[in-house]
């Protein structure tokens, strides 16, 4: 048995619990009410290290009721009507009981359980913290389990405390159920019953009732041929075929968690682990946003340098300009302007060849001149020259030249170096252009 499945077996004078691989007993009064036995199954179960599982409820024969109904006329699976039809056999109300049938072609084995016996208990339980997930009669689970004994059974004869259940099939499942006391008059009479309504030669399997002289008398009063099966109770069986039943890979032929026992959270079995999965998604989600948070902020700072940097370097590219608040599209939005624009919409400046003018100048230069040029630029109107002579007039021959390309030439600037030498700059310029320092090639 796994350790998270656990059996509740269900009785008058004590309670039994199948769990951990143990089973321990309840002693209970006849008068002790559900809250008390409720409250001491948990604590019994707490000690197992219960942690909320889904449990089995086992019920006792005689705690439930069962009669062989009619279902000709009545629609397929039809529980409702089943219902009505079942409380004509039973001394009880329809509103009284819970139901659960066994159906076959034209007929159905109902098996109920009355509500103000079992009401109670499974709301004590639920509300001391244990989950009745299932709940079904400890015979039939046993039944089920074990099957027919071989194809040819055809009646289960099996002990149950001070009593013995009579179970007949109809191909794999129940037709008819019933307990009588463990008297040979008693199981004789209902063995009767039974099979006045069977044909043929039957055959039985009788379960926990080697040590009963019933066995040897029932064969010899009834004819019947009857199969004993020792060590092998209904509670063993039961708890073989829990793991099963709680997990879902069995479903019990009578399952008795419905209508006024149905469950009211059908989550409730999962609802911890569920809860657990849903706080550490949250947990994780929590993370990732603290995560994605901070690293925002770091990329958020880093555009700001960025953005920081890139307005210091337009600051030093075009000094008399006012910092625009997005300085990338500004520079992106000039450079599409000056490559999308023809050569006509440049101005006037732009449209002429500074090699002309740098031709014309350096052309009339004498080639055996010593002056040393460190500077040169030119465009279409203006130009400017740099550099350094041995003699005060030595720019003379560049300026010489300039007049002689047409450009109009104020006196150089000059500048005596502490070696003697000289320093000059010339700026020229056509004829109605103010001589300033070309912006063009150089």
């Amino acid at each position: 048995m796994s350790p998270l499945t656990t059996i509740l077996f269900a009785g008058d004078d004590s309670w039994r619990i199948a769990s951990a691989g143990a089973v321990d007993e309840l002693r209970i009064d006849r008068e002790t009410s559900a809250n008390e036995i409720a409250a001491a199954v948990a604590a019994k179960l707490r000690e197992r290290q219960y942690q909320g599982e889904g449990v089995l409820l086992a019920l006792p024969s005689s705690w439930c009721m069962a009669a062989s109904i009619s279902t000709q006329g009545l629609p397929r699976h039809d529980r409702a009507a089943m219902r009505f039809r079942l409380e004509e056999k039973l001394p009880l109300a329809a509103e009284a009981f819970t139901a659960d049938f066994i159906e076959h072609d034209e007929s159905a084995l109902g098996v109920c359980v009355a509500n103000d016996r079992v009401v109670p208990i499974v709301k004590a339980l639920e509300a001391a913290g244990v989950v009745v997930q299932s709940m079904s009669p400890a015979a039939l689970l046993a039944a089920q389990h074990y099957g027919w004994g071989g194809a040819a059974t055809t009646v289960l004869l099996w002990r149950e405390g001070a009593s013995i259940n009579l179970i007949t099939r109809a191909g794999d499942v129940p037709d008819r159920w019933s307990l009588a006391s463990d008297q040979l008059e008693a199981v004789r009479f209902e063995l009767d019953v039974l099979l006045a309504e069977l044909e043929g030669s039957q055959q039985a399997v009788a379960i926990d009732l080697d040590q009963s002289p019933i066995i040897e008398e029932l064969a010899a009063v009834t004819g019947l041929a009857i199969t004993a099966v020792q060590n092998l109770t209904i509670e063993q069986t039961v708890i073989a075929i829990a793991p099963d039943v709680l997990s879902g890979r069995v479903k019990p032929w009578v399952e008795l968690r419905r209508d006024a026992l149905s469950i009211s959270d059908p989550l409730r079995v999962i609802r911890r682990p569920m809860n657990a999965a849903l706080t550490a998604a949250a947990a994780v989600c929590l993370v990732l946003a603290a995560v994605f948070f901070y690293r925002s902020v770091g990329y958020d700072h880093l555009a700001q340098s960025y953005e920081t940097q890139l307005a210091n370097e337009f600051k030093l590219e075009f000094p008399n300009w006012p910092v625009p608040p997005n300085v990338r599209a500004t520079v992106e939005s000039e450079r599409k302007k000056l490559t999308q624009t023809s050569s006509s919409a440049l101005p006037a400046a732009a449209q002429g060849s500074a090699l002309r003018v740098l031709h014309d100048v350096l052309s009339r230069v004498p080639p055996d001149s010593s002056l040393q040029m460190d500077r040169m630029a030119f465009n279409e109107t203006t130009a400017e020259l740099g550099g350094r002579s041995k003699a005060y007039d030595g720019a003379d021959v560049l300026v010489a030249a300039a007049r002689g390309a047409g450009l109009e030439v104020p006196p150089p600037q000059m500048e005596k170096l502490a070696d003697g030498s000289w320093r000059f700059t010339i700026r020229a310029s056509k004829p109605g252009k103010s001589p300033v320092a070309a912006g063009g090639q150089e």
